[in-house]
């Protein structure tokens, strides 16, 4: 039996996820802010973003489901990778005023050529999108998603910009492919080909004499079956986008579509712009001081890269479990933990991969990427890993591991080994790598009713640590990691952002973990009457300077 990974990511492609501009109305309701704890109308970015979050989640086990009947039916095999990407877009709109929109993105690869003399893609030669059963299999869930989640932000009139990229391989076209006329006669239809805006000419007399010319005829199959197939989608004013891409290599995987939906303006109606002084505006006490007035250091820092993955709903993944089982405040820790990031460590946000509610293949994907990118950068680069969610422990031999969203506490070893993943951190050269966990693998965490299914408390294993790799821990020994309800963070993480807000990212790694342990000693019996105590933990190469690294090296 073959594995097919659907992977759905949540992240921001232009601008940061919170303005730099608290007073934006666009952006933000009115805030005021009083000794530690803002009294605060809720973000309009924040409402949207778990929204989108929500959509994530559903849209996730809608491909799952849809893989396994897939597989039943024999219409796909291993050899088919689809990936759908859901992210909020802030763009200006025609008058310049920024708007908030919404795509969704379906695309493939296919491994290999053929599998068991079995063509995935469009066959050499061929457009039509039949043709390829790759393609005609990510539309069939384009329409599913479009159709069951995404209706209520297509209503009559909305905008929506379609961004169609029709791809071939490199392999010239010889003499001429015969065009049927099925999508009409093409005389300087606008097109992007290979990034360039261009024109493209095809008609039934003239055929197909080139690869640009294939890979647009190859957009226009998925164009039609959108305008005639997807019913919410025929009321919208549509702007189609055509881009042609010829690879400069040779084969069936080169061959390929795929499609990004942009609904401009999408929460328009869900979430309206605040209306100054309205008094209507939802409150919320918990929102914590350190999620507001993030400082700004103006750096870019291109060299730095992060990985951010926050695991809260597990309920969800797994049959059984209620949702005192999720790790409270985990996705707050790593959407404002990648804000800081971006503002005030001065990472690009193309340089983060942020993860919500990631399964044990999403975790597994992600971790290749970053190690993948350690390699090709040749210790050039600096690397940052951020997790906050459940871990636990092995109760035969106290191996720690990390545990994605569809992993039970019965089952720990389907879930990401702590010995492993340092493993892959150091398999490569990197100038330097900081990890950074907000869970506990002890058998005690945020929430006792995931562990309760184990009932165990086990001092976990030490995991061996080498090259310039550096963890900080949230908790030691026989500890287990709290909350601060309060503050609608975990402890460690929300005393790790309140000392980057604070000094806005100027300071060392010593003074940064003096501060941290010592903090989160104190509050923690103050907050949550017991004992935790933040670790770090290096290699012997670096014991005697990472003291002396600083947070931001310019």
């Amino acid at each position: 039996m073959f594995k097919l990974q659907f992977i759905i990511v949540l992240f921001v492609i232009t601008g940061n996820l919170f303005s730099q501009n608290a007073t934006d109305p666009a952006i933000y309701t009115k805030t005021t802010v009083s000794g530690d704890i803002a009294t605060i109308y809720i973000p309009r970015k924040i409402k949207i973003e778990r929204t989108v979050a929500n959509i994530d989640i559903v849209i996730r086990q809608q491909l799952e489901d849809f893989t396994l009947q897939m597989r039943n039916e024999n219409q796909i095999t291993e050899n088919v990778q689809t990936e759908v990407t859901a992210r909020v877009v802030e763009q200006p709109d025609e008058k310049g005023s920024n708007e908030l929109n919404l795509s969704i993105e379906f695309k493939y690869r296919v491994i290999k050529a053929s599998l068991r003399n079995r063509t995935e893609d469009f066959p050499n030669g061929e457009y039509s999108l039949l043709s390829s059963n790759a393609a005609r299999i990510t539309m069939t869930m384009l329409k599913r998603s479009v159709e069951d989640q995404l209706t209520e932000y297509l209503s009559p009139g909305t905008r929506v910009t379609i961004r169609i990229t029709g791809t071939t391989d490199g392999l010239p076209v010889v003499g001429k492919i015969a065009y049927k006329g099925e999508y009409g006669n093409f005389q300087n239809e606008k097109c992007f080909v290979n990034g360039m805006f261009d024109k493209i000419s095809v008609t039934q007399e003239s055929g197909v004499k080139t690869n640009e010319q294939l890979a647009f005829l190859r957009t226009y199959g998925v164009r039609e079956f959108m305008e005639t197939m997807i019913t919410p989608l025929q009321g919208t004013e549509n702007n189609f986008e055509h881009y042609a891409v010829v690879s400069k290599g040779i084969g069936g995987e080169y061959r390929k579509i795929s499609v990004e939906l942009i609904i401009h303006d999408a929460f328009r109606d869900k979430f309206p712009e605040p209306q100054e002084n309205s008094g209507s505006a939802e409150v919320d006490q918990r929102v914590s001081d350190v999620d507001t007035d993030i400082p700004v250091s103006g750096y870019n820092r291109q060299n730095v890269y992060a990985l951010i993955i926050g695991n809260e709903d597990y309920s969800s993944f797994q049959t059984g479990l209620n949702k005192e089982a999720n790790a409270l405040y985990a996705l707050n820790d790593a959407t404002i933990f990648k804000e800081y990031c971006i503002k005030t460590l001065g990472i690009p946000e193309k340089n983060i991969t942020f993860r919500t509610n990631a399964t044990k293949g999403q975790m597994e994907q992600v971790i290749k990427k970053l190690t993948s990118i350690m390699e090709v950068t040749g210790g050039k680069a600096e690397f940052i890993l951020y997790y906050s969610g459940h871990g636990l422990p092995d109760e035969k031999n106290k191996e720690p591991y990390l545990i994605p969203v569809d992993i039970s506490g019965s089952n720990i070893e389907g879930g990401i080994k702590l010995q492993d993943l340092y493993l892959n951190l150091t398999k490569y050269p990197s100038k330097r790598c900081t990890v950074f966990l907000d869970a506990c693998f002890t058998g005690g965490a945020r929430n006792e009713s995931l562990l309760a299914l184990k009932s165990v408390r086990i001092k976990p294993k030490t995991s061996l640590i080498s090259g310039n790799l550096l963890v900080f821990s949230s908790s030691s020994g026989e500890e287990s990691s709290g909350v601060y309800k309060e503050k609608n963070h975990g402890l460690f993480t929300y005393f790790l952002l309140k000392e980057l807000k604070e000094t806005r990212g100027n300071l060392t790694y010593k003074e940064l973990s003096d501060h941290i342990i010592e903090i989160v000693k104190l509050e923690s019996i103050n907050v949550n009457e017991k004992s935790q105590t933040p670790q770090i933990q290096g290699s012997s190469v670096i014991d005697n300077i990472w003291e002396t690294w600083k947070l931001i090296e310019k």
